[in-house]
């Protein structure tokens, strides 16, 4: 995949690298405007008072003109290849297996998306597109200074050979800085987003003092590593300010010296200081540049390692309608712990199936197997005759859906919330979510779908919300669903109402509980009793095998 986010720009990149030379050559120039300004107070150029004004005006509306394209075009360059930049993270993650995306912390996500794409457009595209105009102000400079008086240019870059070293003995010690400023960054975020969704659980537990402590430390640890990349980047800051002054002022004592011996006019002298700056400028930036691009630069490489891991999008024609899903002999370990072992079943998928088991016998590790949630196990599951390994998640995602225990509401409208940002007609969102018993909600506004929504808010019951699920798969349209412990801690009547629902839509469906609603049990065509990860029975509630698998159950 293509990362070179400033050269997919191409046109914008070409306009930014033909204006710099200009915009670098009108600002250099200034010393030869001081040394017009300078020749004509000392009377050694003939112009009058009203055109050195005109001179000096036009030079002014020039330069200042292509320094605002210059800016102009450097500002588009950044922003948009940052925008690119969080289009390609955006993408790759959409590539991700859900167990790819759950085993990276969600503020490695969040720093990925915030904080590191800003460094990489701070630091690395920034210092490049500074780099390359510093570059033409340097040359150019040097090249004025070579014209003014040869001998003067040789004692200046006498001056600055000590300068150029600086960003080559610094290059490591302030990548390194950079680095552990990288880590105890993505750290310190980590523990703020541990902040913001574990809010409740830490207060309720009082457990605030305690993770205070982890929250404390980590903001020490971030705080300790800027002040030493701070402390770093001062010192080499101040040996090149040294470095800086022994050059502009070194220069001024060589110039008067040859003013003094008359080889060398004072306008000359006064364009020599200038330049002088256009020199010493460039060399001390440099070395701060240098830094933030190899900063910048590390942090790019990380990003691009992250685009480049994910899967390659490769187009798949979509899947033929599927009737059954099969487990032969599926085992799962993970961490040393047995989750599955040998099963073996069939999922009809125009059937109502039902798998009970109390927590922890392995109910959702068996169907999230389907959403690639887990490493693939041992034995084989297929769809009708298709190994599971040669499908794709969007393919699966596209005949099977799975509803999760919790609800996640965006910070959206209800209609969005409802259709996942899809463009669907409002009556058919309107039926959804009525046919899925959200009509009080409806009645309470005029405009119910245009309702804003918040993940953490309370316009949404714990009912309403599975209620919202029930609306989303309808709107869906997929053949068959599988309900991963939906009515879990709702109250037992309200949990009756979505499981009467559930089972009374026209399509096939998995229902996974671990509670006893003799309803729903009776008109399953299939029950799954699971215990430790094993299969204990299968077959309709009649089955002998089912009640004495469920009476050792002792359902609620």
């Amino acid at each position: 995949m293509n990362t070179h986010y400033l050269k997919q720009q191409r046109r914008r990149l070409i306009g930014y690298l033909l204006l710099v030379p200009l915009a670098a050559t009108a600002e250099v120039s200034t010393a030869w405007v001081l040394r017009l300004i300078t020749n004509v107070v000392t009377h050694k150029v003939a112009l009058s008072f009203g055109g050195l004004c005109a001179v000096v005006l036009g030079y002014m509306v020039i330069s200042n003109g292509l320094n605002y394209a210059r800016n102009m075009q450097r500002s588009k360059l950044l922003t948009h290849a940052t925008a690119r930049l969080r289009a390609s993270l955006l993408a790759a993650v959409g590539r991700l297996s859900l167990g790819q995306f759950t085993a990276t912390p969600l503020g490695t996500h969040l720093a990925r998306f915030g904080q590191e794409a800003d460094m990489v457009e701070g630091q690395y595209y920034a210092a490049l597109l500074n780099g390359y105009y510093l570059g033409w102000q340097l040359m150019i400079a040097l090249v004025g200074t070579l014209w003014l008086d040869w001998r003067v240019l040789l004692v200046v870059l006498a001056l600055s050979v000590p300068t150029f070293f600086v960003p080559y003995l610094t290059q490591k010690p302030t990548e390194a800085a950079q680095g552990r400023v990288m880590a105890a960054t993505e750290a310190f975020t980590n523990r703020v987003a541990d902040l913001a969704s574990g809010y409740a659980t830490l207060r309720l537990g009082l457990a605030q003092t305690r993770f205070g402590h982890l929250f404390l430390n980590a903001n020490r640890q971030l705080a300790s590593a800027s002040v030493a990349n701070n402390r770093l980047l001062k010192r080499i800051n101040a040996v090149q300010n040294f470095l800086n002054d022994l050059q502009y002022l070194g220069t001024w004592v060589v110039g008067g010296y040859f003013v003094m011996r008359g080889t060398l006019g004072l306008g000359d002298l006064v364009a020599f200081s200038q330049l002088m700056v256009f020199i010493s400028y460039p060399l001390l930036e440099f070395v701060g540049m240098l830094s933030d691009y190899n900063a910048g630069r590390a942090v790019k490489t990380q990003l691009d390692a992250a685009v480049q891991a994910a899967p390659a999008a490769q187009p798949v024609a979509p899947l033929a309608p599927v009737h059954a899903i099969h487990f032969q002999h599926v085992g799962l370990t993970l961490g040393g712990r047995a989750l599955l072992t040998d099963v073996t079943l069939t999922l009809e998928l125009a059937a109502k199936t039902i798998i009970v088991g109390a927590s922890g016998s392995g109910k959702s590790t068996l169907v999230r197997q389907l959403f690639g949630y887990f490493p693939m196990p041992s034995g084989q599951i297929t769809l009708d005759a298709q190994p599971l390994t040669s499908l794709t998640l969007d393919q699966v995602a596209a005949q099977i859906a799975y509803v999760p225990q919790a609800t996640y509401v965006f910070d959206a409208t209800l209609r969005d919330n409802a259709t996942l940002f899809a463009t669907t007609p409002a009556a058919a969102v309107t039926a959804a979510l009525t046919g899925a018993g959200l009509g009080p909600l409806l009645a309470k506004t005029a405009a119910p779908l245009t309702q804003a929504l918040r993940h953490e808010g309370t316009a949404l019951s714990g009912g309403e919300r599975q209620r919202l699920a029930l609306a989303r798969n309808t709107l869906s349209g997929r053949p068959y669903t599988i309900y991963d412990e939906l009515t879990t801690g709702l109250d037992p009547a309200i949990a009756a109402n979505i499981e009467a629902a559930v089972f009374a839509q026209p399509t096939g469906c998995a229902f996974i509980t671990h509670r006893f609603n003799p309803t729903i049990f009776a008109a399953a065509d299939q029950i799954i009793v699971l215990k430790a990860g094993r299969v204990q029975a299968v077959g309709p509630l009649a089955a002998s095998s089912v009640q004495a698998a469920l009476a050792e159950l002792k359902l609620g």
